[in-house]
């Protein structure tokens, strides 16, 4: 039977294989980042809700702010950024009864619509101008 390694020595062992795998780690990590949109007001302003990617490689979002409407900094807007980079605008809200500020993020169905919600908008509550509303983009 083999005699065991010294504790020393085993240490070591693992003290280079540590290193290895942190060394591993910080290549395996290493990133490229591009920025692929940047909003102007009109186009939007204060994304939020995160982005949704479909299989034809086109990002869809929300922004709270931005758009035209009657909202002081805009009402928010709906947006798609295709996958050649081109942004088009696909709903711009309003602040009356289609709501205004967008906060969450959306969800696509099968046929391409999309779903969301927007925080203001729509009915009157107790203790609110407007209680909010769901929407739906249908392309």
């Amino acid at each position: 039977m083999p005699s065991p390694m010294p504790t020393s020595v085993v240490k070591t062992i693992n003290a280079l294989l540590l290193v290895l795998v942190l060394a591993l780690a910080c290549v395996a990590q290493a990133q490229t980042f591009s920025v692929l949109l940047t909003f102007n007001g009109a186009n939007g302003a204060g994304p939020d809700g995160g982005v949704l990617l479909d299989d034809a490689g086109n990002i869809y979002g929300t922004t709270v702010l931005g758009g035209t409407g009657r909202c002081p900094e805009g009402c928010g807007v709906v947006y798609r950024l295709d996958s050649a980079g081109q942004e088009t605008v696909l709903y711009t809200f309003t602040g009356g009864s289609d709501g205004s500020g967008p906060w969450a993020g959306l969800a696509l169905d099968a046929s391409g619509n999309l779903y969301g919600t927007a925080v203001d908008g729509g009915k009157r509550c107790a203790d609110s101008p407007a209680c909010g509303v769901v929407f739906k983009i249908i392309p």
